[in-house]
């Protein structure tokens, strides 16, 4: 069985850690990769960009259309999705 974890943040509250914090939530998320590679059950992880920096990309008739988005795609508590990651079970 394989899964796939959606990853948000409120990056509000991400931009205002303190570095060393910051840092702390990295470490955590990259020990956390270590030991599900070293366990087998690892797929693949990706990061994405904050969504300051999104862009909106559309194809309607044949053509393309891009733009900065100035609405944010959000869950439904207002966090912006970071990245993802996929893994296996043991089974």
């Amino acid at each position: 069985m394989k899964f796939m974890f959606m990853i948000y943040h409120d990056e509000n509250v991400l931009d205002a850690l303190p570095k060393s914090e910051m840092q702390g939530l990295v470490d955590s998320a990259l020990d956390y990769d270590d030991e599900i590679r070293r366990s087998g059950h690892y797929i693949v992880s990706d990061a994405l960009e904050s969504s300051r920096t999104a862009r909106t990309i559309r194809v309607r008739g044949g053509k393309l259309s891009t733009r900065t988005s100035t609405r944010r795609a959000r869950s439904p508590r207002g966090f912006h999705r970071r990245g993802s990651a996929s893994s296996k079970s043991a089974r």
